[in-house]
């Protein structure tokens, strides 16, 4: 329903909404002047609110644990953003956007051709993953046996993992646990 009174207004005015940049917030101001400041309140908070998550990801990203490092960082790409800020709203997405879409099919190219070069490894290591699982729910199951045996089983294919030994054990024995749970 919103969406066809959305086109139908778009519609009624298409050449004010082809000739402006934000065109839903100058359809909503041609509705009443209050629901348009209301509107450019909402849309800005909006890309505020996807700035800033965007600048925190990419700074904490590339500053790893480094508080210090973070800060300079999250300050420099709000200044930069802050600054192609004044390109305006269309010169940005028009010149964004194709970049973006450019980006994002090189990176599938490279996520698709990477998947098909290590499949193997991939399977071998989903299957470890199956075996340490099933290991975990035997230990930590009363009604089955766990010997020594299992352990340095158990051991052996941890360490083979791709995944740090610590944080693969300790999440495999949460799941273990959980399944038990379920199970029970």
């Amino acid at each position: 329903m919103i969406t066809t009174c959305t086109a139908f207004i778009l519609l009624a005015n298409i050449e004010l909404a082809s000739q402006v940049a934000i065109p839903m917030q100058a359809l909503v101001a041609q509705i009443h002047p209050i629901f348009g400041t209301f509107m450019s309140i909402i849309i800005f908070g909006m890309i505020f609110n996807t700035a800033i998550s965007l600048y925190y990801s990419l700074a904490k990203r590339f500053s790893g644990a480094d508080d210090v490092r973070f800060k300079k960082l999250m300050v420099i790409f709000v200044a930069v953003g802050f600054g192609l800020s004044f390109a305006g709203f269309k010169t940005l997405v028009a010149t964004v956007f194709p970049i973006l879409g450019y980006i994002g099919m090189l990176m599938l190219l490279v996520l698709t051709t990477t998947w098909i070069k290590n499949r193997h490894i991939i399977k071998e290591e989903r299957l470890r993953r199956r075996q340490i699982f099933d290991l975990m729910v035997q230990k930590h199951d009363d009604d089955q046996h766990f010997d020594k045996t299992h352990q340095k089983h158990l051991d052996g294919l941890i360490d083979k993992s791709v995944l740090d030994n610590d944080d693969l054990r300790q999440q495999m024995r949460d799941m273990a646990k959980e399944h038990l749970d379920d199970k029970r």
